[in-house]
């Protein structure tokens, strides 16, 4: 069931509760956007989308799929059309509107893209595109179908809802424009983690509808920890059943966006340890005996590496992305040294004493193993500071928070490839406009070379769910993130808070009509239309 509530009377003033005009601003920022004086009346009822590709490859299903869903986004715009209502704009917009003038009718979006149609979103995927509205209709023209998709989005956001003073929907319009546009950073990643608590898919399905919204292309899944291991490996099932996993990773491909396991070792394995025996290590106290603890994954054991070997191997059937994220953060030694059997096999090796080489053991094994099975990998930061001795494709993921660009720095001129998300977790939680600290972040600010530069490959915001749970995720989740989307998407010189102040609010109004829960981003304010999450 949708609820509609349609919001009169809002009193406009500049400050924290200020309300801009709802004018089709896009989220993130193009790289290049002119918008003209001409403006169109959109069809939203009877959108006739007209692709036009050329390739040498299978049909192009993500395409299909995308013409499909934004028919019915558009459709589920034109029954919110009140027809017989009073036809008297709403005096908050900044345009005013002749009645008496009908602007030109469009209700064709051409797709234009010559390239092959690519079926699986990884790594490499081109995202640009470039946006077209005039009087013969919409073209959407790109090389790749993700950039079909980001354009379609554009097009989405760009169409603006004209209100009658009674509150009700008299039509929908677009303003004439061209659009070029292409994200800054390749990897724009959001981290769930579903270890802490469950969380059902119609919330994972929400994020991912969230992320696509935001033109992110990541969605980096951090499945298990110490707390549960919600993953339903085909040899050691446990939650997520695999043809539920497979739907979440299909739900997302064909938005776009990558699907990125993470199986985070040697620490973090408690709940893995309870149903696999040896894996973890036994701690001891100072008279020799057991304290019931278990420590990290027990590097000594060769059975611990057939573990590995069968849990990303399943991945690998699952998963379609080119990468795996193999963890490596807090790793604490104190078990380790604790425990005879691993000193005696340490002294047996000739690396007695040095804890920082036995990690360096384990992580070499399951790197070699991961390689094997046919994942590239990504890091935690403390393997690169530990002095891990890791293979030079190996992509580093700075979290700490104590000098984020100063390991920046480090990674990139050790000639390793970089992801940020210290600055970005959104678990971190202050009263207020907290987005704003995100949105200022910038992540080449390391005065780095043009080469270490490019060495980032992008970044990650991160929401770890101890306190938070399907009552609050997405919530809590948009549009928080939002502010890293732009700052992943747009131009580096993208940075006025007071423009992003009123064309958040925006995205926030329109994450709601798409039925994502985002909450206000600057205080008392309101939304044009407001309703219930739609289904489909």
């Amino acid at each position: 069931m949708q609820i509609f509530a349609f919001l009169i009377g809002v009193t406009v003033s500049q400050g924290p509760g200020y309300n801009p005009p709802y004018t089709g601003s896009i989220w993130p920022k193009p790289q290049f956007q002119d918008v003209r004086s001409e403006v169109f009346t959109l069809d939203a009822g009877n959108i006739k989308f007209i692709p036009q590709i050329i390739h040498d490859g299978p049909e192009c299903d993500v395409v299909h799929n995308a013409t499909w869903r934004y028919g019915q986004y558009f459709k589920d715009l034109s029954n919110r059309i009140k027809p017989h209502e009073e036809f008297e704009t709403d005096p908050r917009r900044k345009r005013s509107l002749n009645n008496n003038d009908a602007h030109p009718t469009v209700s064709t979006v051409t797709l234009i893209m010559p390239g092959t149609c690519e079926r699986i979103p990884l790594s490499t995927m081109e995202e640009h595109y470039d946006l077209h509205v005039d009087g013969a209709g919409v073209t959407i023209y790109s090389d790749t179908v993700w950039g079909i998709l980001r354009g379609l989005q554009t097009l989405f956001q760009a169409t603006v809802p004209i209100m009658t003073k009674s509150g009700a929907v008299e039509k929908f319009e677009i303003a004439g424009m061209a659009v070029q546009d292409y994200p800054r950073f390749h990897h724009r990643g959001f981290l769930m983690d579903t270890a802490r608590h469950f969380q059902p898919i119609s919330v994972i399905k929400e994020v991912i509808d969230g992320l696509e919204m935001n033109k992110f292309n990541v969605f980096h899944w951090h499945l298990v920890d110490d707390q549960s291991f919600p993953y339903d490996c085909n040899h050691f099932p446990h939650v997520y059943a695999i043809e539920t996993v497979k739907d979440i990773v299909e739900y997302a491909r064909v938005r776009g966006i990558r699907v990125v396991p993470e199986f985070d070792t040697p620490g973090h394995i408690g709940a893995a340890a309870k149903g696999q025996p040896g894996l973890a290590t036994v701690c001891y106290d100072d008279d020799g005996k057991p304290t019931g603890l278990l420590g990290p994954a027990d590097p000594t054991n060769e059975k611990n590496y057939d573990f590995m070997r069968t849990i990303l191997t399943d991945f690998k059937n699952v998963f379609h992305d080119d990468y795996v994220h193999l963890g490596g953060d807090e790793v604490g030694f104190g078990c380790w040294k604790s425990n005879k059997n691993i000193s005696d096999w340490m002294y047996q090796h000739n690396i007695a004493g040095d804890y920082a080489k036995l990690e360096e053991y384990w992580v070499s094994n399951v790197l070699n193993i991961t390689k094997q099975v046919g994942f590239n990998y990504i890091v935690w930061e403390e393997v690169f500071d530990n002095g891990v001795q890791i293979d030079p494709e190996t992509v580093v993921e700075v979290w700490l928070p104590y000098h984020p660009l100063n390991t920046t720095r480090d990674v990139t001129k050790a000639g390793f490839r970089a992801l940020i998300s210290s600055p970005w977790y959104l678990d971190y939680i202050s009263y207020g406009r907290d987005w704003v600290y995100y949105y200022n972040y910038e992540p080449l600010a390391f005065n780095g070379t043009k080469a270490e530069e490019d060495l980032v490959i992008g970044g990650e915001t991160c929401l770890w769910a101890e306190f938070v749970d399907a009552s609050n995720y997405v919530s809590r989740l948009f549009p928080r993130a939002s502010a890293v989307a732009e700052r992943l998407w747009s131009a580096r010189d993208v940075t006025d808070i007071k423009d992003a102040q009123a064309r958040i609010h925006q995205m926030k109004c329109r994450m709601n009509l798409k039925g994502i829960h985002a909450e206000p981003a600057d205080g008392p304010s309101a939304c044009p239309i407001e309703f219930e999450r739609a289904n489909y």
